[in-house]
């Protein structure tokens, strides 16, 4: 699946629409916090049996030598934001033999967030890897948790690549009434970051990620989310995803 990048990947545009105001985005990709797949890991391969495809994968070999199986677990930590928090994690899962192969991370409201999908051998018990990832949590105060997530399909392949832009004062409300109008009209919802930028008169933004699903009326979904904006008092834009966005 492609990465597309976030709320940071939209500040020119924002910057331009919010000239004079002091626009900041929160990055999660500083360097105390930067992390990735290993470089020793390829992408992994299916097994032909689609049962067993759909929880399992085969790796070429690695640490430990021989064609290892592989299971995922998604891993995740919330804590304070300090330096140490990925080196931490990560190196719990080394030890383990675990690879990350996906990962997301952001500072929001001062604490540090990560969601991890982790492939561990075949046969390892997450709850030994939740025990393993108790001391340095408890070091750093983090909460942990280590659940096995089966495989799947993406839900809407072959979908178009569209951003949805909210701008306007912050009220309750928009995130729910926005996420479902695309959810009635089965638009996928890859990607949500939300900011207030400016400090004398600040302006909530939230910019979605989304897939519109083959055969939806993309001119029917903008204009349906024109019209909540309306009532929401916000403005909303509705675009296909450009190129260097992806």
């Amino acid at each position: 699946m492609v990465r597309r990048e976030r709320l940071h990947a939209h500040q020119p545009v924002l910057a331009k629409r919010f000239r004079g105001c002091d626009l900041h985005v929160e990055d999660a990709r500083s360097d105390r916090h930067v992390v990735g797949t290993r470089a020793d890991a390829p992408g992994h391969e299916h097994e032909n049996d689609d049962e067993q495809a759909a929880h399992h994968d085969t790796v070429p070999p690695g640490r430990g030598g021989g064609s290892v199986r592989r299971m995922h677990v998604a891993v995740t930590a919330v804590g304070a934001d300090r330096p140490g928090i990925v080196a931490a994690v990560s190196r719990v899962l080394y030890d383990v033999g675990g690879n990350i192969e996906d990962s997301r991370m952001a500072i929001l409201g001062g604490h540090f967030a990560m969601v991890l999908i982790v492939a561990i051998p075949d046969g390892a018990d997450p709850e030994n890897l939740q025990r393993a990832l108790a001391e340095p949590a408890g070091a750093l105060g983090l909460i942990t948790t280590v659940r096995p997530v089966a495989d799947a399909p993406p839900p809407h392949a072959g979908g178009t690549p569209y951003v949805v832009s909210v701008y306007g004062a912050d009220k309750p409300g928009i995130v729910l009434q926005i996420s479902d109008a695309l959810a009635a009209a089965e638009v996928n919802i890859c990607d949500l970051a939300t900011h207030v930028v400016g400090d004398q008169e600040p302006v909530y933004v939230m910019i979605l990620e989304v897939d519109v699903p083959p055969g939806a009326d993309p001119e029917t979904i903008g204009s349906a989310l024109k019209v909540i904006g309306s009532e929401l008092g916000v403005d909303v834009a509705f675009n296909p995803m450009e190129a260097d966005t992806l």
